[in-house]
């Protein structure tokens, strides 16, 4: 079963599909085609607004993956999937150092020297009546010792 988001992402990817030219949509081998087919959303409705340009539909972050992998492997000339290739692994390592900057190991002990410091002794008193049986107890030992 292919998760729910990936579902409605391969309904926006036919959506979009449908707009090429009989021959560029004919690049695309029968078996991509069908594979979206059986995992979209059949459910989900994705209105393409004609009047807007690609950037400015609301498609999702799954779906322009979809089409960049789309684009790269049917479409792209040999210069446009260098240069393609080159904007993914600039991306990836930029993901991969926030990642290494959010779980790094080196901050750990920092954060327990932003811990406030302010830590004092508090002095013990007594009660009075633990005073006073502790005045009894101590003339009953005198008294026995």
């Amino acid at each position: 079963m292919i998760n729910s988001v990936y579902a409605k992402s391969y309904t926006e990817v036919l959506a979009l599909l449908k707009c090429l030219s009989k021959e560029e949509y004919s690049k695309i081998p029968k078996n991509e085609i069908d594979f979206l087919e059986e995992n979209c959303d059949k459910e989900y409705s994705f209105e393409l607004d004609k009047s807007k340009d690609l950037t400015e539909q609301n498609v999702s972050r799954e779906a322009n993956a979809v089409l960049v992998v789309l684009y790269q492997k049917y479409f792209a000339s040999e210069e446009q999937k260098e240069k393609l290739e080159t904007i993914l692994m600039q991306n990836y390592k930029k993901d991969e150092e926030k990642k290494r900057q959010l779980y790094s190991n080196k901050d750990i002990f920092k954060k327990k020297e932003e811990l406030p410091k302010e830590t004092q002794m508090i002095e013990y008193k007594e009660s009075v009546i633990i005073r006073f049986i502790n005045s009894i107890k101590n003339f009953w030992r005198k008294i026995f010792h």
